[in-house]
């Protein structure tokens, strides 16, 4: 039982070396003053302007998600598949876009 100790110990030391641990104490000591030593009495009033942020921030990452996927896939087959100028139009957008050659 006592090898199952020392084992365990010794893996939650390296799971949590001494850095971490300091760097958790710190940021639970900074929301501990944000949560106490902040007033939140303004909240409730701006609280519909941050969710219509958040929905206009959602919206705008979706739409680049499927514009930067619609771009991607036609690019990434041309520089595979097809040979000549549209090949080398991909290759030179994504080496000025990515700055590397693919």
């Amino acid at each position: 039982m006592s090898e199952l100790a020392f084992s365990s110990a010794r893996g939650l030391r390296a799971a949590l070396p001494l850095y971490r641990v300091i760097y958790i104490a710190i940021g639970l000591a900074i929301l501990y003053a944000i949560v106490t030593g902040l007033q939140w009495d303004w909240l409730p009033q701006y609280l519909p302007k941050f969710w219509n942020g958040f929905k206009i921030t959602i919206a705008i990452w979706a739409a680049s998600v499927v514009f930067g996927f619609l771009l991607a896939l036609p690019l990434g087959l041309a520089q595979v598949v097809s040979r000549g100028p549209l090949r080398w139009l991909s290759v030179a957008y994504c080496t000025t876009f990515r700055g590397r050659r693919s």
